[in-house]
């Protein structure tokens, strides 16, 4: 009866600890090659450490990431919305909401997996920032006719049980 409980408390204390795969990660972009990984590396690198807040190392693994985009319009796209995101951390709506519209534009003319991620995520961000600026109809119709699509479309469990 206690080992299916210890095994759950000790998940319990692991959510929410990056650190494993912080290490991981910054091991992979030590050891990547392609510009396209070390790009796609830094940016989950960057993502990360805007959720946790921490600005400083978000702008620096960015900036990694940018340097590696040149020539693929998808991983320009994709580090836009990192871009915006970050603006999140500045606590400057206007530009978290005009940088997540501009990375939707770009990154509506792809249909890869990680692309219709990122698209429901910015229409599920707008969607909130639609609720903040008390446009509750607007916000329904964003996450229902918008998000929802993108995150079924995307097959990613996570994603689309975050919808609801």
């Amino acid at each position: 009866m206690f080992l299916p409980l210890c095994g759950f408390t000790q998940i319990f204390n692991n959510l929410g600890d990056d650190e494993p795969f912080i290490r991981e990660l910054e091991l992979k972009l030590k050891t990547a090659k392609k510009d396209s990984a070390i790009c796609t590396i830094a940016l989950n690198l960057c993502d990360i450490y805007t959720r946790n807040g921490n600005i400083e190392k978000a702008k620096h693994y960015f900036g990694i990431a940018q340097k590696k985009t040149e020539n693929n319009q998808r991983l320009i796209a994709q580090a836009n919305f990192f871009k915006a995101n970050m603006h999140m951390l500045e606590h400057d709506l206007e530009a978290f909401e005009k940088g997540l519209i501009a990375a939707e534009k770009q990154l509506n003319r792809f249909n890869d997996s990680s692309s219709l991620v990122m698209r429901a995520t910015i229409w599920k961000n707008l969607s909130i920032i639609a609720q903040i600026k008390s446009n509750n109809q607007q916000a329904s119709d964003l996450l229902i006719n918008k998000a929802v699509p993108l995150a079924l479309r995307s097959k990613n469990g996570e994603l689309i049980a975050n919808m609801y």
